[in-house]
């Protein structure tokens, strides 16, 4: 990221989600879905998770603000990789991704 962005730099982003309860707000600086080369992954099937509802899941991939895992829904065959954000792995500070996570 800090090759990309610095700290004061201003930015063109757009809202992608609001979650009030929550207190978050998705941004992007990315342009609106344009196709590329893979369809967008079908979520419907995960609408119904609870937030206190644990799932299995499999890390794909681990970048330094987080992990991609794999998971399924339940009672479906369904699958989507979810962002699990540094500050979420774990309670406390979380220096190094790989050393909490292995692919």
């Amino acid at each position: 990221v800090a090759d990309e962005l610095e700290v004061g730099q201003e930015v063109q982003v757009r809202v992608v989600s609001v979650d009030v309860d929550a207190g978050k707000l998705g941004l992007s600086m990315k342009e609106e879905w344009s196709g590329g080369d893979r369809e967008p992954a079908d979520l419907s099937p995960f609408e119904g998770v609870e937030p206190d509802q644990w799932l299995s899941g499999k890390v794909a991939r681990i970048a330094s603000f987080g992990a991609f895992v794999t998971v399924t829904a339940p009672d479906s065959d369904a699958e989507a990789d979810g962002l699990v954000h540094i500050t979420q792995i774990r309670d406390g500070y979380v220096e190094n991704v790989a050393d909490e996570l292995e692919v």
